[in-house]
C-alpha cells in the first residue's frame, strides 16, 4: 500500500462523476490527469458552465443542489480541511484527556482527509 492515501482511490469523491475544476477543491487536485482530460475534452467541471462546453456529467444526471446534498461530493478547500483537521484535534482531546496530539491509526489527521473518511467506528486512535 502507499503513503500517498489518493493511489487507492480511484474517484475523488463519492460520486465518481463529480471533479471539480483545478485549484478549486484539495481532493480532485490529486487528480490532475482527470482534470486535464476534462479540459481536453471541453467538458465542464461539476459546478461550473463554461460556454460551449459539455455540462458536468455528475449534473446531466440531477442538479447541481442535488449532487453536493451529500457531503462527499462537495469541493473543499485548503482552509476549510485545516478547520476540519482542528476540530478532529478536539474531538480526540476530549476522547482521550491527556492527549493532545492524538492522532488516527489510519493517519486521516496527520494526513488531512479527516473530512473525506468521516472516521468510522472502525477506526482507533493513540496517543502522539
Amino acid at each position: 500500500m502507499s503513503d500517498d492515501i489518493y493511489s487507492d482511490c480511484k474517484y475523488p469523491h463519492c460520486d465518481s462523476l463529480v471533479l471539480h475544476a483545478p485549484g478549486a477543491c484539495v481532493y480532485c487536485d490529486h487528480y490532475p490527469e482527470r482534470q486535464k482530460q476534462r479540459i481536453r475534452d471541453r467538458i465542464n467541471f461539476t459546478g461550473c458552465s463554461t460556454p460551449g462546453w459539455e455540462k458536468c456529467p455528475a449534473e446531466r444526471r440531477r442538479p447541481l443542489a442535488t449532487v453536493n446534498r451529500w457531503g462527499g461530493n462537495v469541493a473543499v478547500t485548503e482552509a476549510q480541511l485545516l478547520q476540519r483537521d482542528a476540530a478532529w484535534a478536539k474531538i480526540l482531546a476530549e476522547l482521550y484527556p491527556g492527549t493532545a496530539n492524538a492522532t488516527c491509526v489510519c493517519g486521516a489527521l496527520k494526513l488531512g482527509h479527516a473530512g473525506r473518511t468521516g472516521h468510522s467506528s472502525w477506526c482507533q486512535y493513540r496517543a502522539g
